[in-house]
């Protein structure tokens, strides 16, 4: 067995389990309350807005050919775009935001 075999049987558990977690299963079967939907985007535009700054912060490090195209990966993803939406189908504002806490699992 290789390597990656090796890993893939040893974490197959946990990846399993993901599937059972509370929050998947209401979300799958229409139970999730929207307050723990919203609260989970906030904290979600909270997690990419990092990741994209931490994108920047590589660049600036990259040369500019290498920097241009992590930089495009970033743009490219589109989640930001998709989340736009619901964000304001559940009339989620920059207000919310600014002033919801960041948890510390999405800190994490």
């Amino acid at each position: 067995m290789n390597y990656t075999d090796q890993w893939r049987q040893a974490v197959l558990p946990t990846w399993k389990a993901s599937f059972d977690h509370p929050f998947i299963t209401a979300l799958h079967d229409g139970t999730l309350p929207e307050d723990t939907f919203r609260y989970y985007l906030i904290q979600d535009h909270h997690y990419l807005t990092a990741f994209a700054a931490l994108h920047e912060a590589i660049s600036e490090h990259l040369p500019a050919a290498q920097a241009k195209v992590l930089l495009a990966l970033n743009e490219g993803s589109g989640e930001d775009t998709i989340r736009d939406k619901m964000h304001a189908e559940l009339g989620i504002t920059a207000t919310d935001f600014a002033t919801t806490p960041v948890a510390p699992t999405a800190y994490a």
